[in-house]
């Protein structure tokens, strides 16, 4: 054997510390903090296979799961099994139409909230003939009874502080073009907060 292959085999039983790092894909602090809880050394190198199978018994043990910190390899798969599962689940009610993509739901706010100000518009124009006739008034005098009243309706929904979040904006919307009877789509909703 010549000296070249010689130290390419001793370089794969012993190498230093910041190599081993690399090999195993952790910083040289990292090696410093094992070898202080007990990775096996050869001197002032590490011996690889010692190394690794310390590595394997004591870093990523199942049962440190239960500890604080990241848990080991088990419990990282566990994570990645129930992001899985999460993603999965929302890809189904994605396709149930559970769930609606934010901009189409604020532009479905903003369409709802353009029919809910034009029928408030032509609130007054449409209805003072028929309340006039009913009372007895003037239907010039009512239609602006009632234009008042749109307007300072308006001036409020003016004032009014935005929801904290878009499931608020949508319940709002439901019950605003659909009656209470719809404002029921999920319980747990919380009311919008207003000034």
């Amino acid at each position: 054997m010549d000296k070249k292959t010689a130290k390419l085999n001793n370089s794969r039983q012993v190498e230093s510390k910041a190599d081993f790092a690399a090999r195993i894909g952790v910083t040289p602090g990292r090696i410093s903090q094992l070898i202080r809880q007990g990775l096996p050394l050869d001197g002032a190198r590490v011996n690889v296979s010692a190394a690794l199978d310390w590595v394997a018994a004591n870093v990523d043990r199942p049962s440190n799961a239960g500890a604080e910190g990241d848990g080991g390899l088990v419990a990282a798969r566990i994570r990645a099994a129930n992001a899985l599962a999460r993603s999965r689940e929302f890809d189904l009610k994605a396709k149930a139409g559970l769930y609606m993509d934010r901009m189409e739901a604020i532009a479905w706010i903003r369409g709802q909230r353009a029919i809910v100000e034009g029928r408030l518009s032509a609130l007054p124009a449409t209805y003072a003939p028929f309340i006039a006739e009913r009372l007895g008034v003037d239907p010039e005098h009512c239609q602006a009874a009632l234009s008042e009243i749109v307007a300072a309706l308006f001036d409020d929904l003016g004032d009014t502080v935005p929801p904290a979040s878009l499931r608020e904006l949508l319940q709002l919307a439901v019950k605003f073009t659909h009656g209470d009877d719809y404002a029921t789509v999920e319980d747990d909703m919380p009311a919008a907060r207003n000034a």
